[in-house]
């Protein structure tokens, strides 16, 4: 495939609502900007806008968001008319996810898990699924293209779906944003409830939270120089299509250590941030001193923190060896200790090969030798 393009759903009348959908608040953001953004986050950059009622304020605010608008001029034949348009303007080489606007609160980490499932797995369709629900966005390979512009299907896009149910993969998601969307106003209550608890923290509201746990200067020298590795690891990762989330990263990284002073750091750090509301960041915290079950053959944010931390020591990206043979000296008389060091030296050596293998190249020039 020649990449991946977003395909968003907004040319309806939103009469059930009773408000228009695309551009109404939600947590200080539109329906339509959360959409938006979480493809672009990441790394998608050709996000289809597909408008027809109110089409030109949609269309403005579509273009200030850096995606492309498309018009369906036969938004009142339905929902699938909107696909067709939306896939007639995307590039016959390329893959596309399918979001309507109603669903805004799909994670971006979320999109990025399909895409690289898609390219591993090589499936025609890939749909999240969160508690044994399917639900949004599908991601579809390029060759539905002609199938979809030439078909027009009793049952819509399900039907057309259904038909090639045998080459389905689905993905288990701990996302509940695939399942909701709103069609009336309780199911706009609804998702205003669940978006408290979805945004992530500014590097600036990361800061603060540091320096209020009682982060002392040198922690928040390490912390800043981990996100700025990882950051330069994602965005690398992310020019070979690994699609990870560079936001997530950035603040998992920068708060990895938010509860250093307490015993049991990760775990006393996650349960922080899951009481501040940042439930997206938790595990990213919990699994930065050992991945455990968060150690899957596919790359992604977690992992991703966690080599960062370990290839920065205080605030000098050093590489993992450095960090592990000074644990191994400290405990040379501790088996037990060292046993612990030499798991998480493998455990990071494996994070390491995935992240090189994706590259197609060492880090040791990025770690300084």
């Amino acid at each position: 495939m020649d990449g991946l393009s977003a395909i968003i759903l907004a040319a309806g009348y939103s009469s059930r609502m009773g408000s228009f959908k695309p551009l109404l608040d939600l947590g200080g953001r539109t329906f339509l900007a959360r959409a938006v953004e979480g493809f672009r986050a990441v790394g998608i950059d050709d996000v289809v806008v597909v408008v027809g009622h109110r089409g030109e304020e949609v269309s403005a605010a579509a273009r200030k968001m850096g995606a492309r608008a498309v018009a369906n001029p036969r938004h009142d034949a339905g929902m699938y008319s909107s696909v067709q348009a939306g896939v007639s303007a995307v590039g016959s080489g390329r893959g596309f996810f399918l979001l309507p606007v109603d669903c805004p609160l799909v994670r971006a980490e979320t999109i990025g898990r399909l895409a690289r499932r898609a390219a591993t797995a090589g499936a025609d369709v890939v749909v999240p699924v969160h508690r044994g629900v399917r639900g949004h966005p599908p991601l579809l390979a390029a060759a539905f293209r002609d199938e979809i512009l030439a078909a027009d299907p009793p049952g819509g896009l399900r039907d057309l779906l259904e038909a090639h149910a045998g080459g389905m993969l689905e993905v288990d998601v701990p996302d509940p944003g695939t399942a909701l969307d709103a069609d009336t106003q309780e199911d706009l209550a609804a998702l205003r409830a669940a978006a408290a608890g979805e945004d992530l923290p500014s590097e600036a509201r990361c800061l603060t939270l540091l320096r209020e746990s009682g982060a002392s200067d040198a922690l928040v020298a390490h912390s800043t120089a981990v996100a700025s590795v990882a950051a330069a690891l994602v965005t690398a990762l992310n020019e070979r299509r690994q699609y990870l989330c560079v936001p997530l990263v950035v603040a998992g990284a920068l708060l990895h250590d938010v509860a250093r002073s307490q015993p049991h750091h990760a775990e006393a750090g996650a349960r922080v941030l899951e009481g501040l509301g940042y439930g997206r960041l938790a595990p990213l915290v919990r699994h930065h001193m050992r991945l455990g079950d968060a150690a899957a053959d596919e790359l992604d944010e977690t992992q991703v923190v966690y080599l960062a931390d370990k290839i920065v020591q205080g605030d000098r990206l050093v590489g993992p060896d450095v960090r592990f043979e000074e644990r191994l000296e400290r405990f040379a008389t501790d088996p037990a200790a060292r046993a612990g060091v030499l798991a998480r030296r493998d455990e990071t050596r494996r994070v390491l090969g995935r992240v090189e293998a994706v590259l197609g190249r060492p880090l040791d020039g990025m770690a300084g030798g």
